[in-house]
């Protein structure tokens, strides 16, 4: 069993220094942009906590919108996506080589 849990970000962020701040955490913690403002991959529990900081962070209540979905759904956005090449970052892997 992998440690490591599926999330899915989206966001809608007006102030552009806020969103680009995100959009770049994010990546570093290691999701994929999937469009703009979506990001996909998978995070251990510590990562996803440090994902809630970042958004709680940079996300204004009163003009912004995130969501985050932490799940089992790769299979089902592998199946039910159109455009995304080879479908390679939704699959889940035992090991990568980088």
């Amino acid at each position: 069993m992998s440690v490591l849990r599926e999330v899915l970000v989206s966001y809608d962020i007006e102030n552009n220094k806020s969103r680009k701040k995100i959009h770049d955490s994010l990546l570093d913690l290691g999701l994929h942009s999937i469009q703009n403002s979506v990001m996909f991959g998978r995070l251990n529990n510590a990562e996803i906590k440090a994902m809630e900081r970042i958004l709680e962070k940079y996300v204004d209540k009163n003009t912004d919108r995130s969501l985050y979905l932490v799940g089992l759904f790769s299979k089902d956005l592998k199946n039910q996506s159109i455009g995304y090449g080879d479908n390679s970052i939704f699959e889940d892997k035992e090991f990568e080589i980088i």
